[in-house]
C-alpha cells in the first residue's frame, strides 16, 4: 500500500546548481540529485519512507532568454524603435520610419538561416581532355572569382531573399517621391519575390511572405482611403 504524499521537500540550493540537495520535513535526512530534473517526482526519503512531491520552478529562465534576445537582435530592434519615432512625431518623415522598420523586420524575421533543399543531380564522369589543352596554372583573380562565387553560393536562401528585398527597398526610398507608389512597388516587389521562391521555401517561410503581402495591401488601402476623403472633402 503506498502512502499518500503529505508534505512537500524542501530545497537547500538555488535553481542554478546542477546538483539538487532536498531535505526530508520529517527525519531531516538531506538527499542529494546528481541528475538534472526538468518535471515534478514524487520523492521517496531513503531514512523515513516519507513520500513527498518536488516540484521544479523555472524562474530564471525567461529573463535570461529575453536578455540573450536583446543581445542577438540589438541593432534591429533599435532601428526599429527610430522608425517608430519617425512614424510617431508628425514633423518627421513618416517614409524614413517605415523604411527603417520594413528593413529590421526583414533582417528579424525573414533571415531564418533556412537553406535550400538540395536534390543530389546526376553525376556524370569527368571530361578529360588531351595534356597539351589542359590548364597548368590558375590564376589568382579567377582563384578569387571561385571563391568568392563560393561563398554566396553558401549563403542560406531566406539570407539571400531578405538582402533582395532589402535592396529592393533602398532603392525605392531613392527612385520614389510619393509615398503611395512608394508603397504599392514594395507590395509588388513582394509578391514577385513569394511567387519566384515559392518551390524553395518552407510553408512557415510562405506564411511570413503573405503576412507582409497582407499588411502592405492594408496599409495600401488606408492610404488609399485618405486620398479619397481629401478628394470627397474639397
Amino acid at each position: 500500500m503506498k502512502i499518500k504524499p503529505t508534505r512537500h521537500f524542501q530545497k537547500n540550493n538555488s535553481d542554478q546548481d546542477e546538483t539538487k540537495i532536498y531535505q526530508c520535513p520529517y527525519c531531516k535526512h538531506i538527499i542529494t540529485l546528481n541528475k538534472q530534473i526538468n518535471a515534478a517526482f514524487i520523492l521517496i526519503c531513503p531514512q523515513c519512507g516519507h513520500q513527498g512531491l518536488v516540484s521544479i520552478k523555472h524562474t530564471k529562465k525567461a529573463p535570461t532568454q529575453i536578455k540573450q534576445y536583446i543581445s542577438q537582435n540589438i541593432i534591429e530592434l533599435i532601428l526599429i524603435t527610430i522608425g517608430i519615432i519617425y512614424l510617431i512625431q508628425p514633423t518627421m518623415n513618416i517614409k524614413i520610419g517605415f523604411t527603417l522598420i520594413l528593413i529590421a523586420t526583414f533582417i528579424l524575421f525573414l533571415m531564418t538561416g533556412e537553406t535550400q533543399p538540395t536534390n543530389k543531380p546526376f553525376k556524370t564522369p569527368p571530361i578529360t581532355q588531351p595534356y597539351h589543352k589542359q590548364r597548368i596554372h590558375t590564376s589568382k583573380f579567377l582563384k578569387s572569382l571561385a571563391s568568392q562565387t563560393q561563398k554566396i553560393g553558401n549563403i542560406p536562401l531566406s539570407n539571400k531573399i531578405s538582402i533582395i528585398l532589402i535592396i529592393w527597398t533602398l532603392i525605392l526610398y531613392v527612385i520614389t517621391a510619393d509615398l503611395e507608389i512608394y508603397f504599392i512597388l514594395i507590395f509588388i516587389g513582394t509578391i514577385i519575390t513569394r511567387e519566384l521562391t515559392d518551390r524553395y521555401t518552407s510553408n512557415m517561410y510562405k506564411k511570413r511572405l503573405d503576412a507582409y503581402i497582407i499588411i502592405f495591401l492594408f496599409t495600401y488601402t488606408i492610404l488609399i482611403s485618405q486620398k479619397i476623403i481629401e478628394i470627397l472633402s474639397t
